[in-house]
């Protein structure tokens, strides 16, 4: 059983964090896949909504228990892929 989970509903791609043991908090490895999930969302022209999601409980932190480092903007794949785009206010 995978620690992040992927479906696709019609236009609609679903990631579930699946570590109700942790509360699922979140980890290197399952940050890994959460990065990879949403990068090959941003590519996918197949799926027009990502909903982030959590079994039994959503997350809402990081899991501290282990000894980890901070990841530096040019360490991370999103910072040289991601486009953020302004909400269109109406």
């Amino acid at each position: 059983m995978s620690t992040v989970e992927i479906a696709t509903i019609e236009r609609i791609r679903i990631v579930t964090i699946n570590r109700p043991e942790r509360r699922n908090s979140v980890d290197r490895p399952a940050a890994e896949l959460l990065i990879e999930a949403f990068l090959a969302f941003a590519d996918d022209d197949t799926v027009d909504v990502g909903v982030l999601t959590g079994r039994k409980v959503f997350s809402a932190r990081a899991q501290t228990s282990k000894a980890s480092r901070r990841v530096t903007a040019t360490e991370s794949p999103i910072s040289a892929t991601a486009q953020w785009a302004p909400l269109d206010s109406g």
